[in-house]
């Protein structure tokens, strides 16, 4: 009967241990779940891990465009330059043609005149 006791007492102390293990886990678990608990802080974080990839991707997407602007904006500014480098030769060549007609209006002037 000793044995039996002795067993009994140890069945009732694991069982309270047990019990005192399961509420105190319980009460770990309901802080955690509680506001400002582990829980809402992990869902908070998150929640601000997502925003910060939103506002990285948003921030990628708007950098994409911006490079996509100076590229276009040299490649305009590439082709005014060739545009106005031809405006500039086609000028020069009226020039010249209008200097040669009128010195050879002037020469069949002074021939006309000798």
């Amino acid at each position: 009967s000793g044995a039996f006791a002795a067993l009994a007492a140890a069945t009732r102390a694991v069982d309270r241990r047990e019990r005192f293990e399961g509420a105190a886990l319980r009460s770990h678990v309901a802080r955690a779940k509680a506001p400002g608990g582990v829980f809402a802080l992990l869902e908070a974080a998150r929640r601000e891990e997502a925003e910060l990839a939103a506002e990285t991707a948003m921030l990628d997407s708007l950098h994409r465009e911006a490079e996509e602007r100076v590229l276009l904006q040299r490649q305009l500014n590439m082709e005014a330059a060739m545009e106005k480098k031809q405006m500039e030769r086609r000028e020069t060549r009226r020039r010249l043609r209008a200097e040669r007609k009128a010195a050879a209006e002037k020469l069949l002037s002074d021939k006309l005149d000798a």
